[in-house]
C-alpha cells in the first residue's frame, strides 16, 4: 500500500443523531490534512473500542484525502438505543441518518461512499437499496442480500456452526464487556448495565426463528432498488461465495466484480493469496467521488482467481462469462456419460452417514480463509458418487453447476442431501470445486433441481469430475435428526464452460502476509462412529489507551453416524482486558447447540470475583 507522511487526525465518539429520535450512535471520524473532502460511511454491528479490523484501511483512505467515518449500530458499544433484530430491515433508517448528518458536516464535500465487509458490507446494501441522494458509490465486500439463506439457514437447512456458536458468542461477548474508552462515565456505564439486564444474545431470535417464517423474507435486500455504483468483491473459500456473484448479476448501475481465493477477510489482509486491495478502491472512490478521469471503469467487468493446476488471476469480458454447458448422466455402474442411461432406474441409495464434510474444511464457516479444503477421497468414499471419464481437453469451469435428481420416494419435508462437484486428478486426489444442500419439501414431482454455488476453475485435461451425494455436510450444517433413506433413480449435471477465450491473464498487485494463528482439528471415532470437527483463534491486542486484550474462541461439532441424539455444537469465548488502571475484566460467553434447545451463559468477572452470570435457554427449531 502507498505510505503517506500525513497521519489522520482521529475524532472519537462523536455523536450521530437519530432522526425522531433523542438517541445518538458513536463515530470515530479520520480526517484527512485537507477538508472538506468527501467521505466514506462504514456501519457495523460491532464494537470500535475492541478493534473491528476496519482502523488500518480508514486511515489508510485518510492520508489519502478521504474522510473515513466509522460507526456503531443502535444498541452497540458507545451508541445508544437497544439493539434490533440482526439484520432487521429497519437497520438502513439508521444507516441513512449517518448518511444525511456525514454530507451535512464542514469537513464534507456532501459526496458519500459507503463500503464495508460481511455485515458491514451488508448495511451497505441495505443503505444503498434506500438511495439516499448523497450516496454515490459503494464498495460491498463478502456480503448477503439474503441473511436468512446464507447466514441464519444455510440453503435454508440448520447450520448451527457459524451463526449461533461462532458469531453468537463473538456477539454476546461484546454485548457483555464494559465500555474500554471512557468506561468509568456515567454514560458508559449507563449502557454497559443496560446491555447486561435489558438485552437478551441475538442468537435466541436465531434459534426460535426458523428458515420458514416470513421474518427472513423481509430482512432480505432487494436488489433491483441498487442503481449506485458498486464494485462487488468476493472470496472463493468465503460463506457469501455465491451471494456475490449474484449481486453483481442483480443490481442495476455501474459495477465491477473481483473474486478473489480468500476466506471471510479483507483482501489486503487474507493468508490465501493477498492483493494490495486498498489502491483499487482508492481508484473506485477517485473516479465516482471526486471525478478523477482514471480506468476504475475501463478495467474488466470481471476480474476473478482462477483456481486450478495452474492458478491465476483473470479478466472476463462478461459475467456470466458466455460458453456451453457439458451434460453428464449418472450410470448405474458409478459413472457420469454423456449419453442418457436407459429408462431403466438406478435405485442407488445415498448413504447416511453423519460424519461427511469433514475433509471441506472450514469454507463456508466464516473464520478468515484457515482450514481449507483437503483432499476429498475419504468423504467420497462415505457418500454415493458418479465419476466422469477422463477428460479430452482443458475445461474453464465458471458458472453455476446444475443438478436434477430424481428420487425413487421424496423424505419428508426438512431432509436434505449436500450435493458436491470435486475435480479427480490422475493420482485420484479429489478436489471440492463447488456444493450446494437440496433441501426436501412437499412440492409434488419426483424430479428436484438445484444449481451448486458460483465457481470457477480451470480443469486440465485427463481429469475427472465427480458429483459426491451424502446426508451431512460437517460441520457447516447441524446433524439432520432422523434419515429417511434417499434412492436415487436418476441424476443429471450441467457444467457451465466458459469460451477459453473470454479469459485474460490479469496482473494483480500482491502482498504476503503471517499465518493466522488458529487451530483446526479433525477427530474420528472408528469404533463409535463419531467425528468432531475442533477450531480455536487466539488474538493479543493493545488497545489506544493502553489496555491489554487477550480473546480465545473454541468451537467444536460432534456427528454420530449411530445415534443422532448424541450430535452438539458449542462453543466458549473468553476475552480478558488488562486495563491500564490495573483492573482486569473477563467475558465469557459458552453457548450449547442440541438436539432442540440452546443454552447460552454469560459470565463477568472482575479482579477474579463474580461481577454477572446469567443463563438464558430456548428451544430450537427442529427443522422446516
Amino acid at each position: 500500500m502507498t505510505d503517506s507522511s500525513t497521519p489522520p487526525v482521529i475524532l472519537r465518539d462523536v455523536r450521530v443523531p437519530l432522526t425522531g429520535s433523542s438517541d445518538t450512535l458513536s463515530a470515530d471520524v479520520y480526517l484527512p490534512a485537507t477538508t472538506p473532502a468527501p467521505v466514506l460511511v462504514t456501519v457495523v454491528p460491532y464494537r470500535k473500542d475492541m478493534g473491528t479490523g476496519y482502523e488500518a484501511s480508514l486511515a489508510w483512505f485518510a492520508e489519502q484525502g478521504y474522510v473515513a467515518v466509522l460507526v456503531e449500530q443502535r444498541g452497540i458499544g458507545s451508541s445508544d438505543g437497544t439493539p434490533r433484530a440482526k439484520y432487521d430491515e429497519a437497520e438502513a433508517q439508521d444507516a441513512v441518518c449517518v448518511i444525511e448528518w456525514a454530507a451535512a458536516q464542514p469537513w464534507s464535500t456532501g459526496r458519500i461512499g459507503m463500503w464495508g465487509m460481511s455485515y458491514g458490507g451488508h448495511m451497505t446494501l441495505r443503505a444503498a437499496a434506500m438511495r439516499p441522494a448523497a450516496l454515490q458509490a459503494i464498495i460491498p465486500i463478502m456480503c448477503t442480500l439474503d441473511s436468512g439463506r446464507d447466514v441464519a439457514h444455510p440453503h435454508w437447512t440448520r447450520g448451527d456452526f457459524l451463526p449461533v456458536a461462532l458469531w453468537g458468542g463473538s456477539m454476546l461477548v461484546q454485548q457483555l464487556l464494559p465500555g474500554l474508552v471512557d468506561g468509568e462515565s456515567e454514560a458508559e456505564r449507563r449502557r454497559w448495565h443496560r446491555r447486561l439486564h435489558d438485552v437478551e444474545p441475538y442468537v435466541l431470535d436465531i434459534a426460535r426463528t426458523g428458515p420458514d417464517a416470513q421474518a427472513w423474507a423481509q430482512r432480505a435486500i432487494d436488489p433491483d432498488r441498487i442503481e449506485v455504483p458498486a464494485l462487488c468483491v468476493g472470496g472463493w473459500q468465503d460463506v457469501f461465495t455465491d451471494a456475490v456473484p449474484e449481486l453483481y448479476e442483480r443490481i442495476r448501475g455501474p459495477k465491477r466484480l473481483i473474486m478473489g481465493p480468500w476466506g471471510h477477510i479483507l483482501p489486503q489482509d487474507s493468508q490465501c493469496g493477498p492483493i494490495d486491495f486498498l489502491p483499487m478502491a482508492k481508484q473506485w472512490w477517485d473516479h465516482w467521488l471526486r471525478d478523477v478521469p482514471n480506468a476504475a471503469m475501463d478495467e474488466p467487468p470481471a476480474i476473478v482467481f482462477v483456481p486450478g493446476a495452474v492458478p491465476a488471476w483473470q479478466s472476463l469480458r462478461a459475467w456470466p462469462p458466455p460458453g456451453r454447458r457439458m451434460r453428464l448422466h449418472a450410470s448405474p455402474d458409478g459413472r457420469l456419460v454423456d449419453e442418457q442411461p436407459p429408462e431403466a432406474r438406478l435405485g442407488l441409495e445415498c448413504p447416511a452417514d453423519a460424519t461427511v464434510g469433514a475433509l471441506s474444511g472450514l469454507r463456508g464457516i466464516g473464520m478468515g480463509d484457515f482450514g481449507l479444503p483437503q483432499d476429498q477421497h475419504d468423504d467420497d468414499a462415505r457418500s454415493l458418487t458418479f465419476t466422469s471419464d477422463r477428460l479430452p481437453g482443458p475445461v474453464l469451469l465458471a458458472g453455476r453447476v446444475g443438478v436434477s435428481v430424481r428420487v425413487a420416494e421424496r423424505p419428508p419435508a426438512g431432509e436434505w442431501v449436500a450435493v458436491r462437484l470435486s475435480d479427480v486428478d490422475g493420482e485420484g486426489r479429489s478436489t471440492i470445486v463447488s456444493s450446494a444442500v437440496l433441501v426436501f419439501d412437499n412440492g409434488e414431482g419426483d424430479v428436484l433441481r438445484l444449481d451448486l454455488d458460483t465457481a470457477v476453475r480451470r480443469i486440465p485435461a485427463g481429469h475427472r469430475l465427480r458429483i459426491g451425494l451424502s446426508r451431512a455436510d460437517l460441520p457447516r450444517l447441524s446433524q439432520q435428526p432422523s434419515l429417511t433413506p434417499v434412492h436415487v433413480d436418476t441424476l443429471e449435471v450441467s457444467i457451465p464452460m466458459a469460451d477459453p477465450n473470454t479469459a485474460v491473464v490479469y496482473e494483480v498487485p500482491a502482498l504476503a502476509n503471517e499465518p493466522a494463528d488458529g487451530h483446526w482439528s479433525i477427530e474420528r471415532d472408528l469404533l463409535d462412529g463419531k467425528a468432531a470437527v475442533v477450531v480455536g483463534e487466539r488474538h493479543r491486542s493493545v488497545t489506544a489507551e493502553g489496555h491489554r486484550l487477550e480473546a480465545d474462541r473454541r468451537c467444536r461439532v460432534r456427528a454420530s453416524t449411530r445415534d443422532p441424539r448424541r450430535a452438539i455444537t458449542t462453543s466458549v469465548h473468553r476475552t480478558t482486558v488488562h486495563f491500564n488502571s490495573g483492573k482486569v475484566v473477563r467475558v465469557t460467553a459458552s453457548i450449547s447447540c442440541a438436539r432442540g434447545t440452546v443454552r447460552v451463559r454469560g459470565l463477568v468477572s472482575i479482579d477474579g470475583r463474580v461481577f454477572f452470570d446469567r443463563w438464558w435457554t430456548t428451544p430450537l427449531w427442529a427443522g422446516k
